[in-house]
C-alpha cells in the first residue's frame, strides 16, 4: 500500500506542494502534508476481491488561512484525478479539526478520498 501514497505524494510534488510526508506526522516543520491509508471499500466479485483504500489527508501550518489553503489546494488537485493507475474521489469537505499540542499551537485540517485503482 506504501506504493499508493508515494504515488500521491509524487502527484502532489509535480503541482508544487512540498513537505509531504506519508504515514507519520512529523513534529517538525510547523507546515506539512502528511497522507495516510486506511481500510476502505471491499468488493466482491465471481472470481475476485477489490479493495479501495481510503486516504486521509492532513495539512498542519501555523495560521487557519494558511492550513485551510493548503488543504483546498490539495483537494482541488485529488479530487477526480485518475490516470491509468489509480482514480481519486474526494468522500469529505475540507475539515477544521483544530489544534495541536505544539507550542505554538498549529491548525490542522483534514479531507478523505477513496481510492480506485485501475
Amino acid at each position: 500500500m506504501n506504493d499508493l501514497l508515494d504515488l500521491i505524494a509524487d502527484l502532489l510534488e509535480s503541482k508544487g506542494e512540498s513537505n509531504i510526508f506519508t504515514g507519520t506526522l512529523p513534529a517538525k516543520p510547523d507546515q506539512l502534508i502528511s497522507l495516510f491509508l486506511y481500510e476502505g471499500e471491499v468488493k466482491h466479485y465471481f472470481c475476485i476481491t477489490v479493495i479501495n483504500p481510503k486516504l486521509q489527508v492532513r495539512v498542519r501550518a501555523l495560521t487557519y488561512v494558511e492550513a485551510n489553503t493548503i488543504c483546498e489546494r490539495v483537494s482541488k488537485i485529488l479530487d477526480r484525478y485518475h490516470d491509468q493507475n489509480i482514480c481519486v474521489q474526494q468522500i469529505s469537505p475540507v475539515l477544521d479539526i483544530g489544534f495541536d499540542s505544539a507550542t505554538p499551537p498549529r491548525r490542522e485540517f483534514t479531507a478523505n478520498f477513496i481510492i480506485r485503482r485501475n
